[in-house]
C-alpha cells in the first residue's frame, strides 16, 4: 500500500475517531479504539492518551475544545500511522471501525439487532415473534 494511502486512512481515521470522543456515543466504541490502538504495543498506555484526549475534549471551554480536538487528532494520527507501518494487514479492521464509527455517528447500526422472546408455562416453551398469531378454540 502506497505511504500516502496509509496517510489519508490515519488522517480519516483520526478525525472520526476524535469526533466520537465528544459524543455520548463515544463509550460505545472506546473498547474496541483502545483494543485496535493498543495491538503490539507493550509497555505504552495507549488507553491512558485516548482518555485522557477524550477528556480534553469534552470538558474544554468551545475555543480550548477546538484546540484540544486538533492535538488529540495529531495523536491518534501518529499511533494509526505506526500501527499501520508496523502491520499494513490492520488496515482493513481499521476501515472496518470506521464504518461502525460512521454507523454510530448517523445513528444506524451496521449491525442486526435481533431480539427474541419466550414464555416457558408448565415446561413448556411458547416462543413467538411478530409475524406469529395465535387463534383461540370455541
Amino acid at each position: 500500500m502506497i505511504p500516502e494511502t496509509l496517510d489519508e486512512l490515519a488522517k480519516e481515521g483520526a478525525s472520526a475517531i476524535v469526533g466520537m470522543m465528544a459524543k455520548d456515543a463515544w463509550a460505545g466504541i472506546r473498547t474496541r479504539v483502545v483494543r485496535f490502538l493498543h495491538r503490539d504495543r507493550q509497555g505504552e498506555d495507549v488507553e491512558h492518551i485516548i482518555d485522557t484526549a477524550a477528556q480534553s475534549v469534552r470538558t474544554q471551554e468551545p475555543e480550548a475544545s477546538l484546540e484540544a480536538a486538533a492535538e488529540a487528532r495529531g495523536e491518534v494520527r501518529a499511533l494509526l500511522r505506526q500501527i499501520m507501518r508496523a502491520d499494513p494487514t490492520c488496515v482493513d479492521e481499521l476501515r472496518e471501525l470506521l464504518v461502525d464509527i460512521q454507523s454510530l455517528e448517523s445513528g444506524h447500526s451496521s449491525k442486526k439487532k435481533l431480539t427474541q422472546r419466550q414464555t416457558v408455562v408448565q415446561g413448556i416453551g411458547i416462543q413467538a415473534a411478530r409475524d406469529v398469531r395465535y387463534r383461540g378454540s370455541k
